[in-house]
């Protein structure tokens, strides 16, 4: 069994009315994130939640206490607290879910219900808002047979999630940082099918 979980970053960003931009200006706010994917390499099933969970669950619940308080945001634009035992399990199975979002105090300093209801670029002026207020947001992704996690904060996430995945090791899994703009193409972004070993493979995508 080989498993392939990769963490594609851009730290730091700034964030326009309509896109990310990287990188940032020196004079804008800066914003950070990181899109966990996976594909496991015998089946050909690609999504994060393809994989067996302690290839991603133990490290993202790592970062996540950083934000103590959590939100879930359904797909209907409902939004809830999150008991902390029943975070594991969103994450593994996040099919009714739109956005998690993390605080580190109470209350929710803005409404995330946007985050589901709202199209891509109209959930950008509520990401910000969150994001300058402190928290984490945590946007479900769909992928070909799962879901993906596309995770967005005010400060760094990327050392924290290597140190967390390098803290829980997994047999039979490959983890993989790659930086978001070096990963724009199909080709770039499935680079495990074809170019996962050997000379082909470029030298800005990190094996830990």
């Amino acid at each position: 069994m080989t498993q392939i979980l990769k963490v594609f970053y851009e730290e730091p960003a700034a964030l326009e009315p309509d896109a990310f931009v990287w990188p940032a200006p020196p004079d804008a706010p800066r914003y950070y994130r990181l899109y966990l994917a996976g594909t496991d390499l015998d089946t050909l099933r690609i999504g994060l939640t393809t994989l067996h969970p302690d290839a991603f669950l133990p490290a993202l619940l790592s970062l996540l206490q950083r934000w103590p308080h959590r939100w879930q945001v359904t797909l209907s634009g409902s939004v809830r607290p999150l008991a902390a035992e029943a975070l594991s399990s969103v994450l593994e199975a996040p099919a009714e879910t739109a956005a998690l979002v993390g605080a580190v105090l109470e209350p929710l300093p803005v409404d995330p219900a946007p985050l589901a209801t709202a199209d891509d670029q109209g959930r950008l002026p509520v990401l910000r808002r969150l994001l300058d207020a402190g928290c984490l947001v945590a946007l479900r992704e769909p992928a070909h047979h799962g879901y993906d996690w596309h995770l967005f904060a005010p400060e760094p996430l990327l050392e924290r999630l290597k140190a967390a995945l390098q803290a829980h090791p997994v047999p039979d899994v490959r983890r993989f940082l790659v930086p978001y703009q070096k990963a724009r193409s199909e080709e770039r972004f499935y680079f495990e099918q074809w170019m996962l070993d050997g000379p082909s493979r470029p030298d800005y995508i990190r094996e830990i």
